[in-house]
């Protein structure tokens, strides 16, 4: 009987017609990518590395559980009419004014979905003299911006759907820009809060994108 050796292989190692070949090593990550744990604060080139690393995962999309419905608000969600008092139009060309304003409380998931911006001067609307914007920190919404007529009424306010995250910052502003406007103007949000850690989920797995 013919005794046959056994192959020793250290990983990485690939045989290629019985001749042993060493395959070439990952490249090593440069050290300054590693923390030392035992030696704190980390190094100006770690903290950039780990903020960017941060930046890209706090962008990942974060769902809404699949049990939430944007529509029908759970049975223990606090439901919020918010208006204010009614506004005078700032003068032409000045800086917006901010009719309405509501900061999300910490912990909550706001879904708005009742909006109410109304003239209550008389004015003449459309041609561009008076601008409204729903804002959400500090830049326009979607659909929302450049409104050049009222939505609804207060009494009869609009439906929309939009949704806002705890210490998020939602209002109404309006801008007049070439004749001054007279009397007033108001708005209205309607819509409902929910603890977040019950309404979202970070994952890819079905629920709605918030």
């Amino acid at each position: 009987m013919i005794a046959i050796p056994r192959r020793r292989l250290r990983l990485g190692d690939t045989m290629e017609r019985g001749v042993r070949v060493t395959l070439p090593s990952a490249a090593s990550v440069p050290a300054w990518q590693h923390p030392d744990l035992a030696s704190q604060p980390w190094t100006d080139q770690q903290k950039l590395s780990m903020s960017a690393r941060m930046a890209t995962a706090l962008k990942a999309p974060t769902f809404l559980n699949r049990n939430i419905s944007l529509f029908n608000p759970p049975a223990d969600s606090l439901p919020f009419i918010l208006t204010a008092p009614y506004t005078a139009y700032p003068a032409v060309s000045a800086a917006a004014a901010i009719v309405l304003s509501y900061t999300v409380p910490p912990g909550m998931l706001a879904i708005v979905n009742r909006l109410a911006i109304v003239d209550n001067g008389g004015n003449t609307l459309g041609n561009g003299n008076i601008v409204w914007n729903v804002l959400l920190n500090g830049a326009a919404l979607d659909g929302l911006g450049n409104l050049l007529q009222p939505i609804g009424t207060l009494a009869q306010p609009n439906d929309v759907i939009f949704v806002a995250h705890e210490q998020d910052i939602v209002e109404v502003a309006v801008q007049v820009t070439a004749t001054t406007a007279t009397g007033t103007t108001a708005a209205m949000f309607q819509g409902w809060t929910y603890p977040l850690s019950q309404a979202t989920a970070v994952n890819t797995q079905g629920g709605a994108l918030l």
